[in-house]
């Protein structure tokens, strides 16, 4: 006859539910949503992560080129002029919008 030690520490019953119930605790933890806590679960997760940081080690695969249209083109009295002049024609507006106050404020 097998004498049986009732315990509540946390690592303890959860090396008991992997060694004796471990189809059932998996089966609940999936219809739960739960993730697991067993020992060799969290393992299995920790190597996994581990995996992963160890793969990731520069930025180079998420950067791209920026294309022409994308990149900020150094300020300069004639190309500011050609901006107005470019928004004027493409927007319709009158030549004399340049000279409203609120233009002024806008730029």
């Amino acid at each position: 006859r097998h004498s049986k030690v009732i315990v509540n520490k946390a690592s303890t019953l959860r090396r008991h539910l992997q060694s004796v119930h471990l189809a059932q605790y998996h089966q609940w933890a999936k219809e739960a949503n739960f993730e697991s806590k067993l020992p060799d679960d969290v393992k299995k997760c920790k190597k996994q992560n581990r995996k992963i940081e160890a793969e990731q080690k520069t930025l180079d695969a998420h950067l791209q080129d920026m294309t022409k249209a994308n990149q900020v083109v150094a300020y300069s009295d004639p190309a500011f002029c050609r901006a107005i002049l470019e928004w004027i024609v493409i927007t319709d507006q009158p030549i004399s919008a340049t000279e409203h106050p609120q233009y002024h404020t806008m730029m």
